[in-house]
């Protein structure tokens, strides 16, 4: 499954967009081992824990080798992932024949590998340490004693050193473990990962750039992104992060589900609005897939919502157009 993502979260995110949901990433300032160090007064880093999310994926191409399985450097130049909309569709009552999205019949949502139960929303942890339930105290109880400390404005992030992995990063809100990204000295493979992870029951979507390459996959019910070594196969895993469950990773999912499983689809925009209500997007793929399924009435309530809460966002109105025309509305 792949789907281009724009900057989920704003620049304190996943060098992006804003809202309380997102994933953070690895910083890519030098760590300092074996010592304990605060910021100087004045100078502490943002407390948005997805601050440390802009380099994410950004493993360099040089360090890729041909045979793929050799690591790969994270400090690579920031470059912006996009989410993809929806192409526009025809405006005729009827979805045309040569779209492969609009014209996939609602029969095939019942089938075997599209009506699987969702996992529950559950954060996931690494090494006992569960982001948004794991106490500092408890941290250092399993991990031990950071090897750097880093003073924010609302806590800290600390600075270990992980069995198998190598460089990881806390960060500490109110106490709680708010977010948890890790820079794998020497890139793992994907089943690996997941195992590790337990996250191998949950089916994630894919991250791609402006060119369409892969930069690694998000699993929206753990609140977990993966970054790959640049052309991988099978991918190799570079980069962790644990973060909040948020809205946008559902929605890059049930939009790469549109085509042809709209009950799974269905499911992520549920999901997404119970998260973020006031998403245009999400009301705009919930009215797409009741356009699709013949409910004309629940299709032009869902567009106007998405229309009123992105009255600038242009598909959210071709959508609408489509239901009005389906409906004789024009």
């Amino acid at each position: 499954m792949r789907v281009q993502l724009r900057r989920w979260l704003p620049m304190a995110a996943f060098v992006g967009a804003s809202c309380a949901t997102g994933f953070c990433v690895l910083a890519t300032s030098p760590m300092v081992f074996g010592q304990e160090v605060e910021a100087e007064e004045g100078e502490a880093p943002s407390a948005d824990p997805s601050d440390e999310r802009s380099d994410f994926g950004q493993a360099s191409d040089s360090d890729a080798p041909p045979d793929s399985d050799a690591p790969s450097d994270i400090d690579r130049p920031t470059e912006e992932v996009s989410q993809a909309e929806n192409e526009p569709a025809d405006t005729s009552q009827k979805p045309a024949d040569d779209d492969p999205q609009a014209a996939a019949p609602l029969e095939e949502t019942s089938t075997d590998d599209a009506t699987q139960t969702p996992p529950a929303l559950k954060p996931a942890s690494l090494d006992g340490v569960r982001m948004g339930s794991t106490t500092r105290e408890e941290l250092h109880e399993l991990w031990g004693k950071p090897r750097r400390t880093e003073r924010i404005a609302s806590g800290a992030r600390e600075t270990y050193h992980l069995d198998k992995l190598g460089s990881a990063r806390a960060t500490i809100a109110e106490d709680v473990v708010a977010a948890l990204s890790v820079h794998v000295e020497h890139p793992l493979a994907l089943a690996v990962v997941e195992e590790r992870l337990a996250i191998d029951d949950v089916e994630p979507v894919d991250v791609l750039d402006d060119q369409g390459e892969l930069l690694g996959a998000a699993y929206p019910p753990r609140g977990v992104l993966l970054g790959y070594v640049p052309r991988t196969k099978p991918p190799r895993v570079f980069q962790i992060i644990i973060e909040p469950i948020n809205a946008q990773a559902f929605l890059a999912r049930a939009e790469a589900r549109l085509a042809t499983r709209y009950a799974d689809c269905l499911a992520d925009v549920e999901q997404a609005l119970a998260l973020a209500p006031t998403s245009g997007l999400a009301h705009r793929l919930r009215a797409e897939v009741a356009f699709r399924g013949g409910d004309l009435d629940a299709a032009h309530s869902g567009a106007q919502s998405a229309i009123e809460l992105e009255p600038r966002d242009l598909k959210h109105r071709l959508l609408l157009a489509r239901v009005l025309a389906a409906s004789g509305g024009f």
